[in-house]
This record gives structure tokens, sequence and C-alpha cells, in this order.
């Protein structure tokens, strides 16, 4: 019984290795030409084909932004307003009704979490009271432009070249936003707005409120005293914030693909697929890009990847085809990753309207990804697709 069973296993055995052994020529010959199939590759930087890119720049709604940046930095000037709410435990909210309460000091803290230049370059900024209201959501330049505020500051930054950035506040300024909180008719928190001095040459960037509260978050501490009853210092939150970028970058190479965030500058890169079969099947397309470190810059934060999305109009660079995304990872000087989702729908059909580029921190930072071209002088560095299809013979 043993030995019959020995055999029996056996012979599976060799039934099983005869099936995942490549066919014979001889059981090659016996398949029928629709059903073989030979996997191509190709690289459109060998090919004679259309390829195109360019830069463009895209309004980008900042008032979501978790990071809030301020400072001057190659021809690009960041300006910041944040707002505080007032929340008071009701021992001082008494007090006041009282009119027996006194803000004796008031300070704003703010930890930095992102550096953009040499930290020894001078960095200041003033501190101006608004006086109307705004919401973070759609602000930009004009709307920047049109903020009526106090044209003398009502503060300095006192340290720029520590890791805590602190500036302080007069006393009736935290006592009007203080008294705001308990009586409607005293006039409006309106917050403040940090305008980088002339002579700044850096960028800093701070956490922006989100739908998560952070513990480096900025706050406003305001010590108020009942003269003979008791002394507090209270900390206040941040309850809105934004930041605008003006000016006109310093771009070195105007002829690369330049990704610069927060500006926001993206991409746009085109090639011609019509050299691909229109029954292949992609089975990997790798998309390389490699960056120009001569002529990019980079904060504290460095970009770790770029998002790429297919354009739905050539014309129009504001429009994709859908919210679908893929992002190529950094790996050195180089994003590379696989989009044959992409191309596959080209060959399926969707016209190829091309392709554009974002950084993945377009609203964290303010670094500048420069990619060489097709138009680069090393053809090494220039963009490239390297396809690998099936295509039936």
């Amino acid at each position: 019984m043993i030995k019959k069973i020995s055999i029996v296993i056996l012979f599976t055995l060799f039934l099983i290795n005869g099936c995942v052994e490549s066919p014979t020529a001889v059981g090659s010959s016996l398949l029928p030409a629709y059903d073989k199939f030979e996997v191509k590759v190709a690289k459109t930087d060998t090919l004679n084909i259309e390829r195109k890119s360019l830069t463009f720049t895209k309004k980008l709604d900042l008032g979501p932004a978790p990071r809030v940046l301020i400072g001057k930095f190659n021809g690009l000037t960041s300006t910041a307003l944040i707002r505080f709410y007032i929340l008071l435990p009701d021992s001082v909210k008494n007090a006041l009704n009282s009119d027996s309460l006194n803000v004796k000091s008031a300070w704003v803290e703010i930890q930095p979490n992102y550096y953009l230049g040499d930290k020894s370059l001078p960095f200041n900024f003033h501190v101006y009271k608004v006086n109307n209201f705004w919401i973070p959501e759609d602000y930009d330049a004009d709307s920047l432009n049109a903020l009526n505020y106090d044209q003398t500051p009502v503060s300095v930054l006192d340290n720029p070249a520590d890791s805590v950035l602190k500036f302080s506040l007069p006393q009736n300024l935290a006592y009007d936003w203080v008294k705001k909180s308990t009586d409607s008719e005293h006039p409006e928190n309106n917050g403040v707005m940090l305008k980088p001095d002339e002579g700044t040459q850096r960028i800093i960037g701070f956490q922006g409120i989100t739908s998560i509260r952070f513990p480096d978050e900025p706050v406003l501490k305001i010590i108020v005293e009942k003269p003979g009853s008791f002394q507090d210092t209270l900390t206040e939150n941040i309850t809105s914030d934004v930041h605008v970028i003006t000016g006109q970058p310093n771009i070195k190479n105007v002829s690369n693909i330049n990704l610069l965030s927060n500006y926001s500058m993206r991409g746009y890169y085109y090639f011609d697929d019509s050299f691909l079969p229109k029954d292949a099947i992609i089975n990997k397309a790798v998309f390389t890009l490699s960056i120009d470190s001569t002529a990019s810059w980079e904060g504290s934060a460095p970009t770790d990847s770029v998002v790429v999305q297919m354009a739905a109009d050539s014309l129009n660079k504001d429009s994709t085809v859908s919210s679908a995304q893929i992002h190529l990872a950094r790996v050195g000087w180089t994003f590379s990753g696989n989009i044959s989702f992409f191309v596959q729908k080209w060959i399926n059909g969707t016209a190829n309207e091309g392709l554009i580029l974002r950084t993945t921190d377009e609203d964290r930072s303010l670094n500048l990804i420069s990619l060489f071209s097709e138009k680069a002088a090393d053809k090494s560095k220039r963009p490239v697709l390297e396809i690998y299809y099936t295509d039936k013979k």
C-alpha cells in the first residue's frame, strides 16, 4: 500500500512540474496565433515623437493651508493674518462685568516648523491691528490690498533668532479682545497682520489651524488681574489664519518645468502616444523626472513626491480628467512612478491631452522644484516614460 501511494505522489509531482515549465516548441506550435503575446519595451527618449512641456500658474486657496508662511525670499513676500478666540473663566467674566479687570501684559508665541533660507540672514516683521472682518477662504492678493488696518504698527517681533518667536501686544488692544468676548457692543476682534520688514531675506512657517488641534499652534498669552482678588494668565488659541504670497519668483532656468509650492506654479508635460498599438495592454509605464539642483530651492521640509494627473484640455491647464492622481516618489534627484493607469486609458480611447504636475506639499512649503524638460542639453536628464506593453503577434 505504501509503495502504491509513493508511486501516485511521484507521478503527480511529475505532472505539476511539467505544467509550470515553459511549453516546448512542439506545444507552442499547437497554440493558435491569436493566443500568442509578446512583451515589448519602448522608451520615449529614444523615439522620434512630439514632446512638449511648460510651466503655468494656478490660483491656490491658502485658507485651509496647514502651515502659515511669513517672510521674504527670492522675490516673493508672504504676509500673514491671525486671529485668536478668547475664552474666559467665570472669575474673569465677573470681573469684566464689574469693570474691575486689568490687563497687565499680553504677547503671542509662535513655534516655527519650517525654514527657508539661511538662518543667519535677517528676519523680522511688524504687527498691525486689523480693522475689518476677514475670512481665510479664497483670501488672496486683492483681498490683502483692500485690507483695512492701522498704518502704525502695534508691535514688532521681539526675538527673531530664537526657536520660539514672540511679540508683545498693547494692553488696550488685548483688553478690547477680552471685553468683546462678553460684550457684543464692543469693537470687533479682527486679529492682526504680520508683515515682513523690507530687510527680511528668509521665510519661516508655523502650524496653522486645521480640523485637528496641534500643540504647536500659535497662542496668545494675557496676564489679567482683579486688584486685591486674583491674577491669572490666560492662554488663548488661534481661530483663523491665512497667508498671501505676492511678488515674482526669481526663476533661474525658465526652460525647465518649474513647480513652486504655495505660489503656485505647476507643470505640464505631453508626449505623442500614437506609436502604441491600439489594442496594447500596458503592463507598466514608469515616468521619471530629473531635478535640476542648481535651479531649485527647498526649505527645512524637502518635497518628497510629485503628483501627476491627466489633463482634460491641453488649452485649459486648470482642468483634469478626474480626481485620479499618481504620486512620483523621490529618490535622490529624481521623481519616478508607474503611470500605466493613465497610459492604458489613452489606449482605451480617452484623449491624450497631456499630464499636469504639482508638488504634494503645495500648501505646506515654498519649495521650488525645477525639473529638466525635453529641452535639456543633457539628454539623460530629460523626462522619460519607459513603457512595457503586451502586443499580439
